[in-house]
């Protein structure tokens, strides 16, 4: 799941969000250029690209609150440095800025105990701990003015112009500068964030209780209570049903339950009565009474409620394009800050899902499965090793190993040996990790601070850890390991970290992968384990190159229709999504006009995201090549002390090569082979 850290990261933007609006700068061109000549004087041609950046930065981002013209101009020509004079303010800067920063973060994070995690009970104490959270305001205290006159932003394609002639330093100062680069009011507001929060926090908690819910002949399938979240707890339970006996009819009624959340027909008294009881395929609505079934009549739906979420969350983000100068689109500075081309991405999203390879693979899906592929088989799990057990069975294995937080935080170690990771290195990660447990999925953060703990977090429920929760575990574990890596023997602190989310999400997948051998399990010969290893990367793959593409896409169309109300946003949605699935998805499973491409949490909430997803299970399987060969833990630490550069730079070391399904792809040829031997199943 997405990284935690990223909260981290934005807490501390908040904390140094300027006071102000996007007014237009009171400093006119002459008085910038008479303040960058005579910088020039002062310290020479050599910093004449510092200067003109700088000041220009610092002209546009200064505002009639901050002071005259003749105020700024002195600013400049007081506090510009050069030579070891910038130098030693650059290392003070940076050192106690890591200690602030840290120590903040883990101040929020304590007084949110409550809201984060299962084990801390609300208090009536915790809401006004909260507003009392310390803050700053670095443009007030002209810090951040300091900052973006002598340590400048630089673009995406400026990083990539001056990437191979950076020294260390010169990245590190670039990193500050970046986080100075534009100038937001944390007072000003913004219209949509009220609605937008609302949502979020309506979809974090959006559970369908199973056991009330009927298939299209009135059939109860589950008998236990069972709450499920949509989308995860609905494709989880579906891969899980895989291994179970008549697992295709549950399948089958959760899938319907996905399309009508997609389409907007959830009832909305299903969600709030539980004497309720809703048949998702015949579109009925029934109300339990003296133990028998009323139907309720012209029953209310979500209709455009997920839509309307949807919007407002977009339209958050958009309304802050003003306050960029020059404007840039929330697309656009999502993949530059990831340091990753959009055009180049989508390119490699459709070549990979045209690729004919897709339907040999699903034909051997097909015939393991004995049947034809549905919709809902885009979360096929059977080329996960685990798929050699039933579920009744992994989960009896987690309950009893891990009964609590506890216990599974003091076996990290022994988890992260039996994966590949050197003894000393695991128990140092080991006791570098926290463990925490939470409402439903997981998430992890990296240490704050040098030295300091990573954070990871899944469900426990009353039997412990159950085989969805350890998996969750074993995919968040590999985000702290990069975290942890990260943060230990970097030499620019302001360097910790990746240059993109598809990184970590590399290293999560990679460990989620090896979840089997956590548990002490090895079905698979070392051939068959590749080959499995492959199919199962292409194959999520697929699902997640068109739950990518139909994010992107929506995003497009809503810049290209800035008015449009919830219910012509659903429309597009659900054009963009069907489309998409015609495109790539129908000529593999044989069936047309399907919207589960829109279905993901991370999607209806206009995170922007789910590219990293793609991307790094790409850069999962090359990790993988590269270790295959050589020492899993030390490629894995020489990679992460490269720090938040470039994408392609990180590639570089960790790989010696761009993002790209290449070596992917030529091994399918052999795992396809390999499958359609008529001894394998």
């Amino acid at each position: 799941m997405k990284t935690f850290f990223y909260l981290f990261c934005l807490c501390t933007f908040l904390w140094t969000l300027p006071c102000i609006s996007p007014a237009q700068s009171p400093i006119n061109n002459d008085i910038i250029e008479k303040v960058q000549t005579e910088l020039e004087k002062q310290h020479g041609q050599s910093e004449t690209e510092r200067i003109r950046k700088g000041v220009s930065q610092l002209a546009r981002n200064w505002r009639s609150g901050d002071g005259t013209e003749q105020e700024f101009a002195d600013f400049c020509l007081r506090y510009f440095m050069s030579g070891n004079t910038l130098h030693s303010n650059f290392r003070r800067i940076i050192d106690n800025l890591t200690y602030m920063e840290g120590m903040l973060y883990k101040i929020s994070t304590l007084f949110h105990e409550s809201d984060y995690y299962t084990d801390t009970p609300k208090l009536e104490a915790d809401d006004y701990l909260q507003r009392i959270l310390p803050g700053s305001d670095h443009y007030s205290a002209k810090f951040a003015h300091y900052v973006q006159l002598n340590f400048p932003y630089y673009t995406f394609a400026e990083k990539q112009r001056h990437c191979r002639e950076w020294t260390r330093e010169k990245w590190a100062m670039v990193c500050l500068g970046d986080s100075y680069a534009f100038r937001h009011d944390r007072f000003s507001s913004n219209p949509f964030t009220e609605k937008a929060n609302h949502f979020k926090r309506y979809m974090e908690h959006y559970f369908f209780s199973i056991d009330r819910i009927t298939d299209k002949k009135g059939k109860y399938l589950y008998t236990d209570e069972i709450a499920l979240h949509c989308h995860r707890g609905l494709r989880d339970q579906i891969k899980q049903e895989y291994t179970a006996p008549g697992g295709t009819s549950r399948q089958e009624l959760l899938y319907a339950i996905a399309e009508n959340a997609t389409t907007g027909n959830i009832p909305v008294l299903f969600l709030k009565d539980t004497t309720t009881r809703w048949n998702p395929s015949a579109g009925k609505l029934y109300k339990m009474e003296n133990g028998k079934q009323k139907e309720i009549k012209n029953y209310e739906t979500e209709n455009l409620h997920r839509y309307a979420g949807l919007l407002a969350c977009m339209k958050e983000k958009m309304f802050t394009d003003q306050s960029y100068t020059p404007q840039t689109t929330t697309i656009q500075r999502t993949f530059d800050k990831s340091s990753v081309s959009l055009e180049k991405t989508e390119t490699l999203i459709r070549n990979f899902l045209a690729d004919p390879l897709l339907s040999e693979i699903g034909r051997i899906i097909e015939k393991r499965l004995g049947r034809k592929l549905r919709p809902y088989d885009i979360w096929y799990s059977g080329f996960q090793e685990q798929s050699a057990f039933s579920a009744v069975y992994l989960d009896s294995l987690t309950h009893s190993r891990y009964p609590d937080p506890q216990t599974f935080r003091k076996d990290l170690p022994n988890l992260l040996i039996k994966m590949g990771i050197h003894p000393q290195d695991a128990h140092f990660i080991g006791s570098h990790i926290s463990v925490r447990p939470v409402v439903s999925g997981g998430y992890s953060s990296q240490p704050s601070l040098p030295g300091d703990t990573a954070l990871l977090t899944t469900m426990f429920g009353k039997q412990g850890l159950d085989y969805k929760a350890f998996r969750v575990s074993m995919h968040e574990l590999g985000h702290c390991i990069c975290g942890v890596f990260c943060t230990n023997n970097i030499d620019y602190f302001r360097l910790a970290g990746v240059p993109c989310d598809a990184i970590t999400e590399a290293f999560a997948e990679l460990f989620a992968y090896k979840n089997a051998e956590a548990l002490d399990l090895h079905p698979s010969s070392p051939d068959e384990k590749q080959h499995l290893l492959n199919l199962a990367t292409i194959w999520y793959l697929l699902e997640m190159g068109g739950q990518t593409l139909t994010e992107i896409e929506t995003w497009k169309w809503l810049y290209a229709h800035p008015e449009a109300t919830a219910q012509e946003l659903k429309e597009a949605v659900l054009h963009i999504s069907s489309t998409i699935w015609n495109t790539y998805f129908s000529k593999i499973f044989h069936i047309r006009d399907q919207h589960i491409l829109s279905i993901y949490n991370h999607y209806i909430t206009g995170d922007l995201y789910l590219y990293n997803y793609f991307l790094g299970n790409v850069i999962m399987y090359q990790l993988h090549k590269t270790s295959v060969s050589s020492d899993l833990t030390e490629e894995l630490k020489k990679a992460c002390r490269e720090g938040c550069t470039l994408t392609d730079l990180w590639m570089e070391k960790a790989v010696s090569a761009p993002v790209s399904t290449e070596f992917l792809m030529q091994d399918a040829l052999k795992a396809i082979e390999y499958f359609n031997t008529s001894s394998r199943k």
